[in-house]
């Protein structure tokens, strides 16, 4: 008998045990969930907070990834296309201008989506969430905004949890979802990437609140690593138990826990 798989399936549950209790430790102020997915045999190596994972909350500025697909499809959008800022100041220094294709997913400029949402339109927008099975969009929902309300709030919205994000992901990355090959490659191309360890990093961050205060978060990042070897999906999102004052914003933070995770396995 080969013992061998037997040992390494036995450290790699011992080393996913060990990062669970660091993480209970480390984020016992927040409910989190996080899901590594590994693309080749198409198995989940980590899941954290599967209860959490499995509620669906507003997609925040990840929807930005799935609006792209549908911009570039219907060709309102393209990497040369130009947003002329009309001179009302945003939440942050960067949305203060013009913006490019590049801009708008880089600074996750939410005028910017709110005009591809509104040429768009609530019909063809809708459509496409279903068809790209991205979560469940309620039919009297604000298609301008549907994405970003409120997790506590009982308005129509779009929602989803996180294996949804992990499925959808994969498909856009295995060139499988319902639009042309051009509309996924020009998205996947917007994404940030980054690069440590001989691993390459591409996502999207996502950041919303639970109190008009904007004290309470929610934060969600969602992206592909691969790199020596393997190729694999990360969705992290979080929610705070309790209000804070002088806290980054969700998105940011989500990306902050993302690459600890990936620290505490050796991916980062």
């Amino acid at each position: 008998m080969n013992i061998q798989p037997c040992i390494a399936a036995a450290l790699a549950t011992l080393l996913i045990a060990g990062c669970s209790r660091k993480a209970d430790q480390q984020y016992k102020d927040r409910e989190t969930c996080f899901l590594l997915y590994d693309r080749l045999p198409g198995r989940y190596i980590m899941e954290y907070g599967r209860s959490e994972c499995e509620r669906r909350l507003p997609p925040c500025s990840t929807f930005k990834v799935p609006l792209a697909l549908m911009a570039f499809e219907e060709s309102i959008l393209s990497p040369e296309r130009k947003f002329p800022w009309d001179g009302k100041p945003g939440f942050l220094a960067e949305w203060n201008r013009n913006q490019t294709a590049n801009d708008w997913m880089a600074h996750s400029v939410v005028w910017v989506s709110r005009i591809l949402s509104s040429e768009l339109g609530p019909e063809k927008m809708n459509r496409y969430v279903e068809e790209f099975s991205f979560g469940d969009v309620d039919r009297g929902a604000d298609h301008t905004r549907a994405w970003l309300v409120s997790p506590g709030s009982a308005e129509p919205a779009l929602r989803i949890n996180a294996f949804e994000q992990v499925i959808f992901t994969d498909r856009l990355w295995s060139l499988d979802l319902p639009v042309s090959q051009a509309a996924m490659i020009n998205t996947q191309n917007l994404l940030v990437r980054q690069q440590s360890n001989g691993y390459w990093l591409r996502g999207k961050t996502g950041s919303g609140f639970y109190d008009l205060a904007r004290k309470k978060r929610l934060g969600w990042f969602v992206g592909r690593l691969n790199g020596r070897g393997q190729d694999l999906i990360v969705v992290t999102r979080f929610s705070d138990r309790s209000a804070g004052a002088g806290r980054p914003y969700g998105g940011r933070e989500a990306f902050s826990m993302t690459i600890d995770f990936l620290k505490s396995r050796g991916l980062w």
